[in-house]
């Protein structure tokens, strides 16, 4: 709504479209926003926004779109366990130094990501669950965007306790490090905290005897 009508029956023409409806070309944090373009005859989507797209003619039938999703999204589990666990009731989950808002492409379906914040993406894990269940900041949607090495994921736990690491040192299941976030996929981070156990070393010096002689 509103209805669009055809011009007339040379009126071939792209198409384009957001879901939900009232998404706009700027993208932010948290929201899921789906980009379509008309796939008939070009469901390859390497020719959308190229010289080889294929333009739709009028027709009685409707226009076929395809959808994606525009934005990336994350999951960030804790799991600590065993005699070295950590509660993790109300820890705080905190990643910093990405871009938190950037600009869809219309025409092609890409993000350009917009500056770096200080500012993190934040979550609190309010489980109240043995500490062995996991907790997590579930399928939060972020832009698409390269992983710096300043960006850090850090956790602070209720007592006050922080743990950090840098974001792109996480690797997936094939042992290569994520460096970006891409459009349409879910990146799911299982972070295992455990106490710091205390060791000691020690030295043990011989005993000096020192012998004197007098008043």
């Amino acid at each position: 709504s509103p209805t669009i009508y055809w011009a007339g029956q040379g009126d071939a023409s792209y198409f384009r479209a957001l879901s939900p409806a009232a998404s706009t070309t700027a993208m932010t944090q948290g929201n899921d926003v789906l980009w379509g373009f008309a796939c008939d005859a070009d469901a390859d989507i390497s020719k959308v926004g190229t010289q080889n797209e294929v333009k739709i003619t009028p027709r009685t039938g409707d226009v076929p779109l395809r959808f994606r999703h525009a934005m990336s999204k994350i999951t960030v589990q804790l799991v600590s366990s065993g005699e070295a666990a950590v509660v993790l009731t109300d820890a705080l989950i905190s990643i910093t130094n990405l871009a938190n808002a950037g600009t869809l492409d219309l025409v092609k379906g890409t993000i350009q990501a917009g500056e770096k914040q200080s500012e993190p993406i934040d979550g609190f894990c309010s489980a109240s669950h043995p500490v062995a269940d996991k907790t997590k900041l579930d399928n939060y949607c972020v832009i698409p965007q390269s992983i710096g090495n300043d960006a850090v994921l850090t956790v602070k736990l209720a007592d006050g306790t922080t743990y950090s690491l840098p974001l792109n040192t996480c690797k997936d299941s094939s042992g290569q490090s994520i460096a970006a976030w891409e459009q349409g996929r879910h990146y799911v981070y299982t972070i295992t905290l455990t106490k710091g156990s205390i060791s000691f070393r020690a030295l043990v010096k011989e005993w000096v005897d020192s012998n004197g002689e007098g008043d």
